[in-house]
């Protein structure tokens, strides 16, 4: 992989078991361990909702503005992690505005598959 800054949406348990291990041994490998940079956003919250989703694009939005865009997202945990993880990617690609009339789980839910992203 030719990712150089990437995004882990970890879920904050499993960011203490093996899989998290094994992700960020995998990173190590197949990544130039010299240059990649790893973000970690484990304040994933069970049932996420519009408050939940703001914080984790308010977080990959400042990132993005300091550090630069990322190159991969990558989601382990359960369906909270990955829905987080697709709110986040989406609403900063997409540039869409969170107003209070839209609900970003609906968006998530009915309409929004980020599939694998190849370069």
């Amino acid at each position: 992989m030719k990712a150089n800054r990437i995004l882990l949406f970890v879920d904050p348990y499993i960011r203490n078991m093996d899989p998290f291990t094994t992700v960020m041994e995998s990173i190590e490998q197949h990544c130039n361990k010299e240059h990649v940079q790893v973000d970690v956003y484990d304040e994933i919250r069970v049932e996420p909702n519009n408050v939940s989703f703001q914080h984790a694009i308010e977080y990959m939005t400042n990132q993005t503005l300091e550090h630069g865009k990322y190159d991969a997202v990558i989601a382990l945990g359960g369906g909270s992690t990955i829905d987080t993880a697709k709110a986040a990617t989406y609403i900063l690609v997409t540039r869409l505005r969170i107003s209070m009339t839209m609900s970003i789980r609906l968006l998530v839910r009915d309409h929004l598959f980020l599939g694998p992203y190849y370069h």
